[in-house]
């Protein structure tokens, strides 16, 4: 009995460490992120779309959400080297620059496009509105990424500051082809600064 209690407790902390999964993660805008006017121009046509099943414009924007491609890692950093005067001794010594600076912050959004483009023409849209707006150049509170374990309990959340909407990528057409396809359009961000909040959850 005693071996099999220790065998079960191990498999447990184990299996809490698994590999994760490339989907055990949430994100999704908040209420803010799209303007009113904006709402009011684009739920109509939605509402004509055959299926479809979100309200908002926020919740089929939220819907089209393929992938999130994040590049907030440290960078290498070239060490400092330091000879001694007088002899034959040199000394290495980290960068003096500041921790923020050797991060990589951007982050590439990706959004599966829907039968009629319609996603790019209100990305699009969004894009032109903060570039424009003369109140704020950043987007409204930017939504966190809480990653999961393997049971779907959050491990710790990254959150993103001053963030920029800086791109939508352009659309293909082709009278050549009439297949049907699974195609994406991607949209890039600049993050002025990522937490990461390490909170796994205890329950």
């Amino acid at each position: 009995m005693c071996i099999s209690h220790k065998y079960n407790i191990y498999l447990v902390v184990k299996m809490a460490f698994l590999s994760g999964k490339n989907n055990n993660f949430r994100f999704a805008f908040s209420k803010p992120f799209i303007p009113q006017e904006i709402e009011d121009k684009y739920s109509p046509v939605l509402n004509r779309i055959p299926g479809n099943m979100c309200e908002t414009v926020l919740d089929f924007l939220n819907y089209s959400i393929k992938s999130v491609n994040l590049q907030v890692s440290p960078n290498a950093y070239d060490p400092i080297l330091q000879r001694d005067r007088g002899t034959p001794y040199e000394r290495l010594s980290r960068s003096n620059a500041y921790p923020d600076a050797l991060f990589n912050r951007d982050m590439t959004i990706t959004f599966q496009l829907d039968q009629a483009y319609i996603i790019w023409a209100i990305l699009t849209e969004v894009f032109m509105y903060y570039y424009c707006d003369g109140e704020s150049k950043f987007i409204p509170p930017f939504p966190g990424m809480e990653i999961m374990d393997c049971y779907n309990k959050i491990m710790y959340r990254l959150d993103f500051n001053n963030v920029l909407f800086t791109s939508v990528s352009g659309l293909e057409f082709d009278f050549s082809s009439d297949s049907v396809e699974q195609k994406t359009i991607e949209t890039t961000w600049k993050v002025s600064r990522v937490d990461v909040n390490f909170e796994p959850s205890r329950v």
